[in-house]
């Protein structure tokens, strides 16, 4: 593809995303008041299954979509694989042949690591001082045919899946052997704690990172889901690796009257388990039925249907995962 062929692409992206980002940086999707949602829909979750894209149980007729990585650089359809986590702007969702279905418009790939293997176990492995698990739900791309044992220490790898909070692990869905020259920053993406502005410090699961810009995204606090970029020229330095850039996740758009979420609980208000954050989206479940969340824990793993509205989604169901 043609420089001038990606920019256009990205630009298209770009455009796409405008109704729910300003410009293609990212938003606040911190717990506000609710209003009315927008016409389409909008899905976070695992890849499960292929014909059209199968995410949430509804199925992502892909054609006409831009896809997009978290850097808005431009990836093709080709490159959607089983496990992957995305996040799907999309038509409504309609009833056909007893299965839930809608065009997607923008679907856009984010990963959790990306980095060198530290250590490999019989469970999982260790990146860039985070620890992966992996179990039989774990997909693995077709260059590594024995998963796990054919890795070795210091090899590239891209992980998907979605980091817990309680022991600041993450549980792969799927993993990737990466080309070292076709890389440029490694990536660090889950819940961020000892956050201290003062000092220039703060850490993402158990890993330590400094950081190096001079204003700090809007929004930035203990608790939200952000995503760290490291040149992959730099090295650590007594373990800390310095960030070059750091964003916050949220939802591809703010409006949308179908929504739904697949991951894993990231975030809990103190004294109101009704309000609390999904893979780093706040969710709102005042005005719905929730069972569960009496009993809500950080990194339990649900499923939550709903309405995005203001980048919250306004939760109809709310279901735990198996």
């Amino acid at each position: 593809m043609t420089k001038a062929a990606r920019a256009c692409i990205a630009l298209w992206a770009c455009l796409l995303l405008a109704t729910g980002l300003a410009g293609c940086g990212g938003g606040d999707n911190s717990h506000a008041g609710v209003g009315s949602g927008g016409t389409g829909s909008f899905s976070d979750g695992r890849i499960t299954g292929f014909g059209s894209i199968v995410v949430n149980g509804i199925h992502f007729d892909q054609t006409t979509a831009v896809v997009i990585d978290a850097d808005q650089q431009p990836r093709t359809a080709a490159e959607l694989k089983l496990g992957m986590v995305v996040q799907l702007k999309g038509s409504p969702i309609t009833t056909q042949g007893g299965r839930q279905v809608a065009n997607a418009s923008v679907i856009q790939l984010s990963s959790e690591l990306l980095g060198p293997v530290d250590a490999l176990g019989t469970a999982g492995l260790t990146v860039m001082g985070q620890t992966v698990l992996v179990n039989s739900g774990t997909y693995f791309s077709d260059d590594l045919p024995l998963g796990l044992s054919s890795l070795v220490a210091a090899d590239l790898v891209e992980v998907y899946g979605f980091h817990d909070a309680t022991n600041d692990t993450y549980v792969a869905t799927r993993i990737e052997k990466r080309d070292p020259l076709l890389v440029q920053h490694y990536v660090v993406k889950g819940v961020l704690k000892n956050l201290n502005l003062g000092t220039g410090y703060c850490s993402i699961g158990a890993q330590t990172l400094a950081y190096a810009w001079q204003n700090p995204p809007a929004g930035l606090a203990n608790g939200r889901v952000a995503r760290a970029l490291i040149p992959v020229s730099t090295a650590p330095v007594g373990g800390t690796w310095t960030a070059q850039s750091m964003s916050l996740n949220a939802p591809l758009v703010a409006q949308r009257d179908q929504a739904s979420i697949d991951g894993l609980v990231t975030d809990l208000t103190v004294g109101n388990h009704r309000l609390f954050s999904v893979n780093g989206i706040a969710v709102d479940a005042t005005t719905g039925p929730c069972a569960v969340c009496a009993t809500l824990h950080l990194g339990d793993h649900l499923q939550v249907k709903g309405r995005l509205v203001d980048s919250v989604l306004v939760a109809s169901e709310v279901n735990l995962s198996n």
